[in-house]
């Protein structure tokens, strides 16, 4: 084998090793970013259930109770009448 076909041989072979290096450092690279938006994910599907887990505590009826005589204004009772007494009757007095 002659000398410029040894030096092809060799530059050939080195490019061939550089381009799997290469290959192999751009694979972890992604392989590391779909971790990452896996981790992301479950994440999210956590926020998800735990939103989820409020609504459904919101939608209870005791809750719904609760919260309808928080927003509903304290009114006092209105006065019962007597049988023979009209409304005017009452704003005369």
């Amino acid at each position: 084998m002659t000398i410029p076909r040894m030096l092809v041989l060799l530059v050939g072979l080195a490019a061939i090793g550089i381009a799997v290096v290469a290959i192999r450092v751009e694979e972890a690279r992604v392989l590391r970013r779909i971790q990452e938006l896996q981790f992301e994910e479950a994440e999210a599907q956590r926020q998800i259930r735990a939103q989820e887990m409020t609504l459904w505590t919101l939608r209870a009826p005791p809750s719904i109770r609760e919260r309808s005589t928080q927003l509903r204004p304290v009114t006092e009772p209105a006065p019962v009448r007597k049988s023979g007494e009209s409304k005017t009757a009452t704003k005369r007095r």
